[in-house]
């Protein structure tokens, strides 16, 4: 990662290597301090992206897990605004694109 901004928050010990190799899968505090987001960094180019999208105030990422193949990650997160913070299962393609409603928890994969 040669892009100091893809290393400017707190990056805890909830990491994981894709099983294809491709891609690293972290939690951070990048964007804002204190707020755990989820994000992905390509190996072979050093993008870092972030796969969730916004969280509820006082909301973060608790975990996470690869899919076998690759292409998604699914994980908890108080990501939906309602009446209540409510953690719901989530998942994100790992490059990136538009995350999408889930119907299994991470311990599920």
């Amino acid at each position: 990662m040669d892009d100091p901004q893809a290393i400017s928050g707190d990056v805890g010990n909830n990491y994981q290597v894709s099983p294809d190799g491709q891609f690293g899968v972290y939690t951070a505090d990048d964007v804002t301090d204190k707020v755990v987001e989820l994000y992905s960094v390509e190996f072979s180019t050093g993008t870092v992206t972030k796969l969730n999208p916004s969280l509820v105030v006082g909301g973060d990422v608790q975990d996470f897990r690869i899919a076998p193949d690759s292409s998604r990650v699914v994980y908890m997160a108080d990501q939906v605004t309602t009446t209540q913070s409510s953690c719901s299962a989530r998942q994100s393609p790992v490059a990136a694109l538009p995350s999408l409603t889930a119907c299994s928890s991470p311990e599920a994969m």
